[in-house]
């Protein structure tokens, strides 16, 4: 199985990547606005990303342990702490009291803040990431294995969260996508499934909640998405978007301008100019927490030397 991933599906996962951060924000105005269809439509981006995220580790013939653990906490935890420590501080500002219960749970990726609740999806990717180098590093010499190993981490997802063990199940499904190269395959099964859902239910289709059949007409839209944008959409047009390298951080950055203290949709009567607003400020917070986070990243990595060479000196 050739597993490796060519320069251009590179830039092709790379665009995908990009628009996944559109949709939800374009989610998020739109669930601001009342415009719920329309929002419930666009609410993919996660379920992309953890395809994506799978897909992705499928490539990987070995992965180490320790060093993978070390780099996920680096490139999604640290910017998330930093986050979550500007809500914090926002917060505090504007007299919402937050008790210790609240603040490490936030932290520990448990409990989410006023105006954080977008974030649940943090606490789902951990999960997966803790399971992957188990299943991954199996799946090359048993598959019985890796099989008994995947019933049984899902079943503890099961027990956490069952919603989180149908998203394990998409992220599972990314990887064994790329494994065996059957990604572009799933596009129109996944798409006559997520069209016949609806179209089935039509009325008693309860958008509004996690109910079975949204949660599987989004694994089937996710699916969709992204092996249509994989095998259609040329990776080249990356190269235009003004945010590419910063997907992960607008996630992460754009509701703090929506909701609570901070949001700026009603700063002037316009409507269209709050919305270029909160564009101009989501975007500039997600480049600064970007620099922050590699800031912060290569002063530990300094750190860690000095430490090493201080040790290896004393020996």
């Amino acid at each position: 199985m050739n597993t490796s991933i060519s320069s251009k599906e590179s830039e092709s996962l790379n665009f995908i990547r990009e628009i996944s951060a559109v949709f939800i924000v374009i989610c998020h105005l739109l669930q601001h606005s009342g415009g719920y269809p329309a929002a419930w439509i666009f609410n993919v981006a996660v379920q992309i990303f953890f395809f994506m995220s799978g897909y992705l580790y499928g490539s990987k013939e070995n992965i180490d342990t320790i060093q993978f653990y070390k780099k996920r906490i680096v490139k999604v935890y640290l910017p998330y702490f930093i986050y979550i420590t500007i809500v914090i501080l926002v917060l505090t500002a504007f007299s919402n009291a937050l008790t210790i219960k609240q603040i490490i749970g936030a932290y520990l990726c448990r409990i989410p803040l006023p105006f954080s609740g977008h974030l649940w999806f943090i606490t789902a990717l951990f999960l997966y990431y803790f399971t992957l180098p188990f299943i991954a590093n199996s799946f090359k010499k048993n598959h019985l294995s890796t099989f008994i190993l995947f019933i049984f981490f899902g079943g503890l997802i099961y027990i956490y969260n069952w919603t989180y063990c149908i998203w394990y199940i998409l992220f599972y499904l990314g990887f064994l996508s790329k494994k065996y190269d059957f990604t572009k395959k799933l596009c129109y099964p996944a798409l006559i499934i997520s069209i016949l859902i609806p179209v089935i239910l039509g009325k008693d289709l309860n958008i509004k909640s996690d109910n079975f059949p949204n949660i599987i007409f989004h694994f089937a839209l996710g699916t969709f998405l992204f092996s249509f944008m994989l095998k259609y959409i040329n990776g080249n047009i990356t190269k235009y978007i003004i945010w590419k390298g910063y997907s992960y951080e607008i996630f992460l950055v754009h509701v703090l301008f929506l909701l609570g203290p901070l949001s700026v949709l009603h700063l002037t009567p316009y409507g269209f100019i709050n919305i270029i607003i909160f564009l101009i400020l989501a975007y500039t917070a997600a480049v600064l927490l970007s620099i922050f986070s590699k800031s912060f990243a290569i002063l530990s990595i300094r750190s860690d030397k000095k430490n090493i060479n201080k040790n290896s000196n004393t020996t």
